[in-house]
């Protein structure tokens, strides 16, 4: 089972119902952060999986194969368009293998940017 937990690259985007219930059983908090574009984590997750709430305007629920999950999301952005922003939050579980998937994420994102000489 470990080395399973290891190769955590089937991710899937959660939507409506599925992110929320998925989002509140997982227990999110923060857990660390990364300088992109909105405009690059569409291209790589899809569409938002929630939209504007009291703090946050967009956050995607990520679910992999082994049903961990991963909420990226922007927090009290100075911003109303989301478009603008580029500080985007990780919140997980703080489980060894949500901080594992976060960091598959991660790399995910970077090599995108590294890709497309993206500048935020």
């Amino acid at each position: 089972m470990e080395e399973e937990r290891v190769k955590m690259n089937n991710m899937k985007t959660l939507y409506k119902n599925e992110a929320i219930q998925k989002k509140n059983r997982n227990r999110i908090q923060y857990q660390d952060s990364v300088k992109t574009s909105y405009f690059n984590l569409i291209d790589l997750f899809g569409l938002p999986s929630l939209g504007k709430s009291d703090k946050v305007l967009c956050e995607w629920v990520l679910e992999n194969n082994l049903g961990d999950v991963v909420v990226i999301y922007d927090w009290k952005s100075s911003t109303n368009d989301p478009e603008y922003v580029t500080e985007w939050n990780f919140g997980a579980n703080g489980d060894t293998y949500s901080n594992v998937f976060i960091n598959q994420i991660k790399e995910k994102i970077e090599k995108k940017i590294d890709e497309k000489n993206l500048v935020c």
